[in-house]
């Protein structure tokens, strides 16, 4: 039989699981922070602020971007990670901070399963190899150069651990050649040291630097993924270029602290494919060039560790050593 001291916890727990469904059903009832983990401007900025607008529209509340750069992914990632659970803080994040960054930097003890709620997945992110008009006219051309003077090849990143910095690390491991790794505070400032000639190639999401390619200002050697861009039809995949692996997706989700209520994530989770999948959604993610695909909150049960498998195996063979 249970005293009153028992029955005092009891009735704590009763009433929070009651007012769970209340909770949801009232979500949201003010302003949402969005947090990016890159700089304005860069591909998942962009995308931040069309998922942001569309929700909005469907949700009937402002939704605030706030750009938190740094450290491939983790300045932000550690941010999100300490914030209540409650839905009205998210990040535009995916297989580098919940799987890459882990295996990158496991003194600061993330682990992408435990500490994150994944809503939905969003898009994947197919990524272009830009170089100087000046320099070499293919990747074949990159890489044969970078052979007859090792170690002068230089490449751009967005940060450690970045896809940027593990696609170049994965075509020089591939081809056996020495390069030399320049991080940047993201793919904007990389792209303007190309631009001048400062380095010689970068892996780049397709919205910074699209303009830029069809100007002439850079050239683009190839693109990732299984097929040819709509946007760049003229760009050969990488694997028609002989190059094994560069087929797999960078995917883009939105996260949310660990222990969301799955009424809350349900809600959020349904808004974004639904405005994914809209006409204004559709429309919106072909003119950056992103690839949909979009997975609801209710499918996505262990994917996060089945992600973490793949891609730990990706850095191994990139031959980026954690820190």
């Amino acid at each position: 039989m249970l005293g009153r001291r028992g029955l005092a916890p009891l009735a704590l727990s009763l009433a929070g699981a009651l007012s769970r469904p209340a909770l949801a059903a009232s979500f949201p009832d003010r302003p949402i922070r969005l947090i990016v983990p890159y700089p304005p401007g860069d591909g998942p900025d962009l995308l931040g602020r069309v998922v942001g607008n569309l929700l909005r529209q469907r949700l009937g509340q402002p939704v605030v971007i706030e750009n938190q750069p740094g450290a491939g992914t983790t300045v932000a990632a550690l941010n999100l990670r300490r914030q209540p659970a409650d839905g009205y803080t998210l990040m535009v994040g995916g297989n580098t901070t919940v799987c890459v960054m882990p295996a990158l930097q496991p003194e600061l003890g993330i682990d992408g399963e435990r500490d994150f709620t994944l809503v939905c997945r969003m898009v994947d992110i197919p990524f272009l190899l830009v170089a100087h008009p000046s320099g070499p006219d293919s990747t074949a051309a990159l890489l044969e150069r970078a052979r007859r003077s090792p170690g002068s090849w230089t490449y751009g990143s967005a940060g450690i651990g970045t896809p940027h910095h593990l696609l170049s690390s994965l075509l020089a491991g591939d081809a056996g050649v020495q390069a030399t790794h320049v991080p940047y505070r993201g793919a904007g400032p990389a792209l303007t040291d190309l631009l001048a000639n400062r380095i010689d190639s970068l892996f780049c999401s397709v919205p910074p630097a699209i303009g830029f390619v069809r100007s002439g200002a850079l050239r683009c050697l190839g693109v990732t993924g299984t097929a040819r861009l709509a946007s760049l039809p003229d760009a050969p995949t990488m694997a028609e270029q002989g190059h094994v692996g560069f087929e797999e997706a960078s995917w883009i989700g939105l996260l949310a602290p660990a222990n969301l209520d799955p009424g809350i994530a349900a809600i959020l989770s349904d808004a974004t494919v639904a405005s994914l999948e809209s006409a204004e959604g559709q429309q919106r993610i072909a003119e950056l060039s992103f690839r949909p695909a979009p997975a609801p909150y209710g499918a996505l049960r262990g994917y996060v560790a089945a992600e973490s498998v793949r891609w730990r195996a990706i850095v191994r063979r990139s031959g980026v050593v954690p820190n």
